[in-house]
């Protein structure tokens, strides 16, 4: 059993303060059950861990925010429209949590929405049509101070932001593509221009491993790492993610790929 207040010291061991901004990255079934909830209640499990990082980084009381990726895949996967206000994450069930949470915003995206509450959620409210590059949801979190990342159960391989250096930097294994249908509708209105997102050729050419880049910061002792319960958590500084992969895809544009790939035609 996780005892909340120990969940709390870990955060806060982590580099976890009052008034941060943090990205959470979750997968919550290894991670045992929290003192006071049971695990065969979703709603009140997440409410739980909600509370903790709230505890921690005071959300609701104005100080911290919380984000955390809310995509939505089966909108190419099966060509499902999207739907801003109620449309699933398709990231866990503390994701969707968030997201249905009084008070939480959700950037306007069919593939790749964050949602957002707390202080900062008004920086999110005019974003790019795109997934990844100038004014997109990414980018704008990497201009908030100090902004955190953690792995609450969940794996390095779940760095999106990742991609949002690959699409800076222009690696040849992707391409920005359009999509135009299935629709997407804010508020009932189906809105009439396209989104974009940079994907990866699907040729069976391109596999992603972020392991070398977890490798590096924990070499550079700059991603932290404590157990907690069955699992793991673990937490980065969002620049300092950025500028490590940056770094790394300037010395290979492979670097993340399991084997050497280059598009030349």
């Amino acid at each position: 059993m996780i005892r909340q207040n120990d969940f709390i010291a870990i955060l806060k061991s982590l580099g976890l303060h009052k008034g941060d901004t943090v990205m959470v990255h979750s997968a919550l079934s290894g991670l045992g059950v929290i003192e006071g909830v049971s695990q065969d209640n979703p709603k009140a499990y997440c409410r739980a861990i909600f509370d903790l990082f709230d505890r921690t980084i005071g959300i609701t009381k104005g100080f911290g925010t919380l984000i955390v990726p809310t995509f939505t895949h089966d909108y190419v996967r099966k060509e499902t429209a999207f739907y801003l206000e109620r449309s699933s994450s398709e990231c866990g069930i503390f994701s969707e949590y968030v997201r249905k949470l009084p008070g939480s915003f959700r950037t306007l995206h069919p593939i790749n929405s964050l949602s957002i509450i707390g202080k900062n959620k008004k920086f999110f409210k005019r974003i790019s049509t795109s997934s990844y590059g100038i004014n997109s949801s990414f980018e704008i979190l990497t201009k908030i101070k100090n902004a955190k990342i953690v792995y609450l159960g969940a794996k390095l391989s779940h760095t999106t932001l990742v991609h949002h250096v690959e699409h800076l930097i222009g690696v040849s294994y992707i391409y920005n593509k359009a999509y135009f249908k299935p629709a997407v509708y804010v508020k009932g209105k189906k809105i009439e221009h396209p989104f974009f997102c940079a994907v990866r050729y699907l040729n069976g050419k391109v596999e992603i491993t972020y392991e070398p880049l977890k490798e590096e910061l924990i070499k550079r002792k700059l991603l932290k790492i404590r157990k907690i319960g069955n699992s793991e958590i673990m937490m980065a500084n969002v620049n300092r993610v950025i500028e490590i992969a940056y770094n790394m895809l300037q010395n290979d544009q492979c670097v993340f790929l399991k084997n050497k790939f280059y598009t030349t035609e």
